[in-house]
């Protein structure tokens, strides 16, 4: 097996580094609860299902009723699953950097030549390890500094670490526009990357340090007074602070909640259609022992029932199947709405927990930005739970509209409520 250097590592990080950045994903600012409550619900009456639904194809079709909320919940589906901004920007870098070190030949490299432009060229970029983190590891090859570093008692390797490879940050004045002052930064982090620079700046004290900052800036021509109000405005900003210590339970609760909700929701369903199948394949089964009842009439083909007895039975037996899928209908389209409002009020909180972090813009820890996916695949599978109710309430429709066109049928002549031999 090949061994993998720690400039190969460094190398295929950056190359992968659009794949580990994928996964970012979006939070609709929506409320689920209030698209709940506007879910167009199922007929109120097999008339109403027919008026609904094109009866000119094959089946009812109430496609064009439904279509509207149906977009809408698959463009929420669609949007949730699509990377964020952020995470295109983490990506588009990434595609940038790898094409570059194409270009740059790298793969053709020595180790030794891979290493050094990985220090010049990928220290300190996103993802990337730091200057010096690289130059440790350098150092960590060394048998005799290996051995000394590992003898070192916890307060002298924290001490070493502190001084030598844990880069502090640079007084930052990122809000200003002032190109002197990004002038000034770049200067010094070039600087921050001389570890004899770096262990010198970790011994001045608060006050040194902001003086060396203010003179670099004065020799790099900064406006000083623009730069005061400037860091005043970005001081009076409340500070990063965690803000998801209530939304994750929430979060997860009415996800699990909502799961459980649904599965039995289904089967509560399916229970109600097996009992309508039933009852249908009752009334056809009481026909067929009426039609067996019948005196046969001889013909040139044998014998069979009087077609003028047998009008009366079919009709009477089309009734019974409309009324029945009248019956169905009512009780489908209550246990449906009344499924819909629980489930409402189930998911309310949900959306109150993310009007608080203002859909996830108000989230700043990175650590945090982190749960923001599962927030978000949270928010999809609700949405999927919607777009369930929606399907139902569209087959449910489709399905009384059904019994209305088979009736038609009958009535021209065309369908037989009972087909089998009797």
């Amino acid at each position: 097996m090949k061994k993998i250097t720690h400039a190969k590592i460094i190398l295929i990080s950056a190359t992968v580094l659009s794949f580990n950045n994928s996964s970012g994903q979006n939070i609709s600012r929506v409320s689920c609860s209030q698209i709940c409550e506007r879910l167009t619900p199922p007929a109120n009456s097999t008339n109403d299902a027919a008026s609904r639904c094109d009866m000119n194809g094959p089946k009812p079709s109430a496609e064009k009723v439904y279509k509207p909320q149906n977009d809408e919940l698959q463009n929420l589906m669609k949007a949730n699953s699509a990377p964020n901004a952020e995470t295109q920007q983490r990506t588009e870098n990434a595609k940038q950097l790898s094409t570059q070190m194409q270009k740059d030949n790298v793969q053709n490299m020595t180790n030794a030549q891979k290493e050094e432009y990985a220090r010049k060229n990928l220290a300190g970029k996103e993802g990337m390890p730091s200057q010096a983190t690289m130059d440790f590891a350098e150092k960590m090859k060394d048998p005799s500094f290996k051995e000394k570093f590992q003898n070192m008692s916890t307060d002298e390797k924290v001490a070493y670490m502190k001084n030598n490879v844990v880069v502090p940050q640079q007084p930052s004045n990122a809000v200003s526009r002032d190109p002197n002052v990004q002038k000034t930064e770049s200067a010094f982090a070039k600087k921050m990357q001389d570890p004899a620079f770096r262990s010198e700046w970790n011994k001045k004290s608060k006050e040194e340090q902001n003086a060396y900052m203010k003179q670099m800036m004065q020799d790099n021509n900064v406006d000083m007074n623009k730069l005061a109000i400037e860091s005043k405005a970005e001081g009076a900003k409340t500070p990063d602070k965690p803000v998801l210590s209530e939304v994750m339970p929430v979060s997860l609760k009415t996800f699990q909640d909502a799961n459980a909700f649904m599965n039995q929701h289904e089967v509560n369903m399916l229970k109600i259609q097996a009992e309508s199948k039933a009852k249908h394949e009752v009334i056809n089964a009481e026909a067929k022992n009426q039609l067996k009842s019948l005196p046969q009439i001889k013909g040139g083909e044998g014998a069979y029932p009087d077609p003028k007895k047998v009008k009366p039975i079919m009709a009477a037996t089309m009734q019974k199947h409309m009324a029945q899928a009248e019956q169905d209908l009512k009780t489908l389209m209550e246990v449906w709405n009344s499924d819909r409002i629980n489930f409402d009020n189930l998911i309310r909180n949900f959306d109150v927990e993310l009007q608080k972090i203002n859909y996830g813009d108000d989230v700043k820890l990175p650590a945090e930005k982190m749960q923001l996916n599962s927030i978000s695949s949270y928010q999809s599978s609700i949405i999927t739970n919607l777009f369930q109710f929606l399907s139902e309430s569209q087959s449910i429709t489709e399905n009384a509209a059904d019994w209305v066109n088979k009736n038609r049928l009958f009535e021209q002549g065309n369908y037989v409520p009972v087909t089998d031999s009797y």
